[in-house]
């Protein structure tokens, strides 16, 4: 009877370490990351970024900096449009996420901290 109790246990903790290891893979920040990724890569199949960055190095001010990046971002093709876009939320959606967490993270760091000092 102990050897399968022995068994049931063994089960029952691998099940655990799967669910455990399926949820650190498809957090919602490890998801974001790799879609951030692809468009990115794709992005930089449909154009030459190079050839953009020497374009705006030739630039001096913020507004012809801006309005390059609008006439740029108007004269490019729809999936272009699309994929920067998504680039853009993604990258904003990705930097809100992780301030998030590491603004929780630095409280309860502060609270246990506070907690130590005050007991």
């Amino acid at each position: 009877m102990n050897a399968t109790n022995t068994q049931l246990k063994k089960q029952i903790m691998r099940r655990i370490y799967i669910i455990a290891f399926m949820k650190q893979i498809f957090h919602p920040v490890i998801i974001r990351s790799a879609v951030l990724i692809v468009f990115m890569i794709v992005v930089n199949v449909f154009v030459s970024t190079i050839n953009v960055i020497k374009n705006m190095t030739s630039l001096a001010g913020v507004e012809a900096f801006s309005r390059f990046l609008m006439e740029a971002f108007l004269h490019t093709e729809a999936l272009v449009q699309v994929l920067l876009s998504g680039t853009i939320v993604l990258a904003v959606w990705l930097v809100i996420d992780i301030t998030r967490k590491l603004s929780v993270f630095f409280s309860r760091k502060t609270q246990l901290t506070n907690t130590q000092i005050t007991v």
